[in-house]
């Protein structure tokens, strides 16, 4: 994650959800399986189509999604084809028509974000047919025009073992045959794009207005076909697994993470395991672009409230995130394992924040870490904080923030570390940038050459106001034993060994009085002739190292360093530092004559 305004070369990340995943923004972390280790394994699958290829053009199936609350209901499609390897080599993709009941259409208008996953079967009911597929896939202009990823490969996901995967695409080219048919089944494809696309992710977060803007431009920049809704979210808090299970058709939802930041994806049940292994697959499509394989997420319950209408895009799945049923283990080319019963382990970001402005605080909000790879720790960070710093600014404008944190995280050795550091920064456009500076520092460790880590936990405190705190050094006064008034000077005389005193005032650039800060500095025995010494404000340090060799070395430097509201001295022995109600511009200089 960047600040828009300091971007900066990284690796690329992408998240997708298909055919209707409704996401949202929560945090816990992961629980990743060993490389190399089998799947949890279906022993009593479903009874599946082997070949969908062999399935005749025309051969009615049945659905099932649900629209309102956990039940799902039925729907009718219409089988009109095969695209061989259409998904990836070997996955088929399977194209069927939404026909009814004229009822769900009425409801739902066809294809909506939330249905990736739906099941559908052929000669009979999920009690006595065979499953054909998942609807995962739309065409853009003709919400009854679907794509299925088929049941056998999504099966399969529950024997592979957990090794990462390449990237493939999200779009599936139709060929002219399936084109000819698709036309004569009622769709114009004249002016499409000519392929069947995984609906776009959609991410709800508790935000509104400008911050949805702002996350808008975060995830357009690292993923494709997102669209950024809100709000929604999760509560926080250690998972406790309920013990509910899934039924095939009913809504399940994808936990990045829990809380005050909570991000969530949210789909459809595929396919369920009886009890010996307590799995399900899920959406019918992979969560993320790269599609990484093992993951660990939660994996909770939703409520449909209802399906919201769009006039110009695919309806929506209106999802309200219920209990805590397991984890979701992987993410594939074909969809997401989800394991029934086991808890993921979060990590919490806590903050306590205040506002003089307003008299109000929010104090121990938490946000709970599920998944940190790739930008989403900074996301959740930057989500968690700046969403708590505008409940108690209630505003987005000009001003200043004062913050603090530890940050604590492990290395990949086992090794535990905290990082203690802090901030006081004025912005002319949003009085909650002083956050960048924290999120400089996970970025700094998240992609050092120094192995994965896992943050542990974060816990902030600070304010934030709509005040100017920058104050200018606008005069410095001296005074020593051989010079007693303390006064503005050029040149202060000075004993070797002795000491000078040195008065620094700032002038709020909010008025009022002038803040003084006071320093006793002792002036070497060594000392002769002439020292030039100089009065600043400090410098943050906010992106960039000096290229470290060990972990310790950069943990040491993050813990260290200048910051804004330092006045600092410099040029009398060791460089002298206060910490001062301001954020310290200017400088001024003087001279000791040694004598």
């Amino acid at each position: 994650m960047r600040n828009p305004r300091t971007q900066g070369p990284h690796r690329r990340w992408r998240l997708a959800l298909a055919s209707g995943a409704a996401v949202s923004l929560l945090l816990p972390l992961l629980i990743e399986t060993p490389a190399g280790a089998a799947g949890p394994g279906c022993a009593s699958p479903p009874s599946v189509v082997a070949d969908p290829s062999s399935v005749p053009v025309h051969t009615t199936g049945t659905g099932y999604t649900t629209i309102e609350g956990s039940t799902p209901t039925t729907f009718d499609v219409d089988v009109l084809g095969v695209i061989p390897d259409g998904i990836t080599l070997g996955v088929d993709f399977i194209v069927v028509r939404l026909t009814g009941p004229q009822q769900f259409l009425d409801d739902t208008g066809g294809v909506f974000f939330g249905m990736s996953g739906s099941p559908v079967y052929i000669d009979g009911d999920k009690d006595t047919g065979d499953l054909l597929g998942a609807l995962s896939y739309g065409w853009w202009n003709d919400p009854t025009l679907a794509g299925l990823t088929p049941a056998p490969a999504m099966l399969q996901m529950f024997d592979l073992p957990t090794i990462d995967h390449p990237s493939f695409s999200a779009r599936i080219p139709i060929t002219r045959s399936m084109q000819r048919t698709v036309v004569a089944s009622g769709t114009d494809v004249s002016d499409s794009s000519g392929s069947f696309q995984e609906m776009p992710t959609v991410l709800s977060v508790p935000a509104q207005g400008r911050r949805l803007h702002q996350l808008r431009h975060m995830v357009r920049d690292m993923t494709n076909g997102v669209r950024v809704v809100g709000p929604a979210g999760a509560s926080a808090g250690a998972p406790v697994v309920s013990g509910n299970d899934f039924g095939v058709g009913e809504p399940v939802s994808s936990i990045v993470s829990y809380g005050d930041a909570s991000i969530w994806a949210a789909g459809t049940v595929s396919i369920v395991c009886p009890s010996d292994t307590n799995v399900i697959a899920m959406y019918g499509h992979p969560l993320f672009w790269n599609s990484p394989g093992p993951v660990t997420l939660g994996l909770n319950g939703v409520n449909v409230l209802t399906i919201a209408h769009s006039p110009a895009w695919w309806n929506d799945m209106v999802p309200v995130i219920t209990d805590v049923r397991g984890s979701v283990t992987a993410d594939r080319f074909v969809g997401e394992v989800g394991q029934v019963g086991l808890a993921p382990t979060t990590f919490p970001i806590t903050s306590s924040f205040t506002s003089p402005d307003t008299g109000l605080s929010r104090n121990d909000a938490e946000t709970d870490t599920v998944y940190q790879q790739d930008w989403f720790y900074q996301w959740e960070t930057w989500l968690h904080m700046v969403l708590n710093l505008d409940a108690v600014f209630q505003r987005i404008s000009s001003g200043s923030s004062n913050l603090s944190w530890t940050l604590s995280f492990e290395d990949a050795d086992g090794n535990l570390y905290d990082i203690t550091n802090r901030v006081h920064y004025y912005s002319n456009w949003d009085a909650t940038d002083g956050i960048w500076k924290l999120i400089s520092e996970i970025d700094q460790l998240q992609y050092s050459d120094f192995g994965p880590m896992t943050f542990t936990s974060l816990d902030a405190t600070g304010s934030i106001t709509a005040t100017n705190d920058t104050g200018t050094i606008t005069g410095v006064n001296t005074s020593s034993a051989l010079q007693k008034a303390l006064r503005s000077r050029h040149v202060i005389r000075v004993k070797a060994g002795h000491a000078v005193t040195v008065e620094v005032n700032q002038t709020p650039a909010a008025g009022g009085a002038d803040v003084v800060t006071t320093f006793t500095l002792k002036v070497p025995h060594s000392w002769h002739g002439q020292h030039r010494v100089t009065v600043r404000g400090g410098e943050d340090r906010w992106w960039g190292g000096r290229g470290d060799d060990t972990l310790r070395e950069l943990v040491k430097e993050l813990n260290g360093g200048e910051h804004a509201d330092d006045v600092i001295v410099q040029g009398i022995g060791r460089k002298a530092s206060q910490t001062s109600p301001l954020i310290v511009t200017g400088r001024k200089r003087f001279t000791i004559d040694v004598v």
